[in-house]
């Protein structure tokens, strides 16, 4: 059975390199192996089995032997440009060597065979999978069982019941459903702005095979509303495009994907990456938000300005206690003001931050005990209990 091969050499695949883990969980009364892996690059997928942990789930029993597969999704697929990409050669060669194409870029080898791609909308949002577990249909996120996107789309799901039905058939018969959930929120968007939520269907792969539905008959099954798009218009040595994540080229008989990005949409990427919490308290820090304010979008103004206001506030809050800390105790002894500082009550991490400037008040001048207070602030563990990745959310939430 080619599950329990990608199972079996999955496995492998962790024990020959780090970068790759099988992670146990205990869920609804079954014991699941999940398979991810941290930061790579497309050498670390040589070994074409590799390409097989991006959230594939497998039933194991309690030595972590197979016992039966519960959810392939997609494979790892790559960008055009980084298969041609003097990192990317081992895996290169590895397509090369597969398909039989003798031409360093692998896109134009295949059509040069023969092999014409169906050109697919990407779509901007989050890999939503669906399988049967426990006699009734379930999901996941890539790597996460218990995803808040999960839920969300859960519900979307539940919420139409011809798109319900659907999902449901399929899975119940031994199918992973593959979908892109997209989100009017705008949290949950990365680029694209999208007017409403949405589950739309990009695959459908059989957990025994994993052989992939064709396009026609996914378009047959759920209808051209809730399946991907197709192009038949875009050049793909030129497809620029404004608007869209850009495009997804399927050799269907292959078995193939291969991303093209546009230009728009990974400008404006980085400038959208820069609007997580984190990133903007460290940019608020290095006195940087006057750089980026041009290049936030329209969609981001609100969540942008919020953030901004929180991450100003908590600073300020920081500030002000360090303060009166300091002006509190500053007339004592060196000794006594630190004993001192040790008898305050801090409720929260972020008073205890201020004790800190306090202290760094009391020895230095307050341009050096600001200066130590923004590298304190930028520590990963500070900004972990100060919970910086939750600022931001409570408004648009609301």
């Amino acid at each position: 059975m080619y599950n329990k091969i990608i199972f079996e050499n999955l496995k492998k695949v962790c024990r020959d390199s780090d970068k790759f883990f099988m992670n146990i969980v205990e869920y609804k009364g079954h014991r699941l192996a999940v398979f991810d892996y941290m930061l790579t690059i497309p050498n670390d997928f040589a070994d074409y089995y590799a390409m097989e942990s991006r959230g594939s789930v497998f039933e194991v029993d309690e030595n972590d032997d197979y016992v039966a597969t519960v959810c392939l999704p997609y494979e790892k697929f790559f960008n055009r440009h980084e298969l041609n990409n003097p990192t990317g050669n081992d895996i290169n060669e590895m397509y090369r060597k597969k398909f039989r194409v003798n031409e360093h870029d692998l896109v134009q080898g295949l059509i040069d065979l023969g092999h014409e791609p169906l050109i697919m909308e990407k779509r901007d949002g989050s890999i939503i999978t669906f399988f049967w577990l426990n006699g009734e249909l379930d999901c996941k996120s890539n790597s996460s069982l218990t995803s808040d996107y999960k839920y969300e789309a859960m519900d979307i799901a539940k919420s139409n019941d011809f798109l319900y039905k659907r999902i449901h058939n399929l899975c119940k018969n031994g199918f992973s459903v593959i979908t892109e959930y997209t989100s009017r929120n705008p949290t949950r968007q990365i680029v694209v702005p999208y007017e409403e939520d949405a589950l739309i269907v990009t695959g459908v792969r059989d957990n025994l095979s994993g052989k992939y539905l064709t396009y026609q008959e996914i378009l047959n099954h759920f209808s051209k509303k809730y399946t991907v798009r197709v192009f038949d218009d875009v050049e793909i040595d030129d497809y620029e495009s404004e608007g869209i994540e850009g495009y997804i080229l399927w050799f269907e008989e292959l078995g193939l994907r291969i991303k093209l990005k546009t230009k728009w949409y990974i400008d404006r990427h980085r400038i959208a990456t820069a609007l997580s919490p984190k990133q903007v308290w460290i940019m608020y820090l290095n006195e940087e938000v006057d750089d980026m304010v041009g290049f936030v979008m329209p969609q981001h103004k609100e969540y942008f300005d919020e953030l901004i206001k929180q991450v100003d506030d908590l600073f300020n809050s920081i500030i002000h206690h360090g303060k009166e800390l300091y002006e509190k105790h500053y007339s004592e002894d060196r000794k006594s003001f630190f004993m001192s500082l040790q008898t305050e009550t801090f409720d929260d991490h972020w008073q205890y931050v201020s004790s800190l400037y306090a202290k760094n008040r009391y020895l230095n001048s307050e341009e050096e005990a600001m200066l130590m207070l923004v590298d304190y602030l930028q520590q990963r563990n500070h900004m972990s209990n100060l919970e910086i990745s939750k600022l931001g959310t409570k408004k648009l939430d609301g």
